[in-house]
């Protein structure tokens, strides 16, 4: 689980607002509009009409990543997400996971990292399928 405080600043009609959320990234990271969708969890967790300026200004607005928790955590950087980083360290997990109860079930290792050409050769077999 890879949950994280998302803030976006902005000011509409002589107002500023702070519009978050709190989320577990893990369901939107593999999605393509990865941003799109966060702005509209936003908007809508946050009451804010999609057919509204003030939804067009809070599409502009810089997203604030905080209270990270788990392993995105190490590719926050000034409240900043390295999304790129992040998703590639978050499928590498996801298939280490797939993995590690392969060879649990079918060669005994529990601990693939003990392992390490046979860890590599399966995220290569992995890899290959997708």
């Amino acid at each position: 689980m890879n949950k994280v405080k998302i803030v976006a600043s902005f000011d509409y009609q002589g107002q500023h607002y702070e519009p978050f959320i709190e989320i577990d990234l893990d369901l939107f990271i593999e999605h393509e509009n990865f941003s799109n969708l966060l702005v509209q969890r936003l908007a809508r967790d946050n009451h804010i009409d999609h057919y509204s300026y003030q939804y067009e200004i809070l599409e502009q607005a810089l997203l604030r990543f905080e209270q990270a928790e788990g392993l995105i955590e190490q590719y926050i950087n000034n409240k900043t997400l390295d999304y790129h980083g992040f998703k590639a360290a978050y499928l590498e997990q996801k298939a280490i996971n797939v993995l590690q109860k392969i060879a649990l079930k079918y060669l005994d290792i529990s601990n693939l990292d003990e392992h390490p050409k046979l860890k590599q050769a399966l995220i290569a077999a992995y890899r290959a399928d997708h």
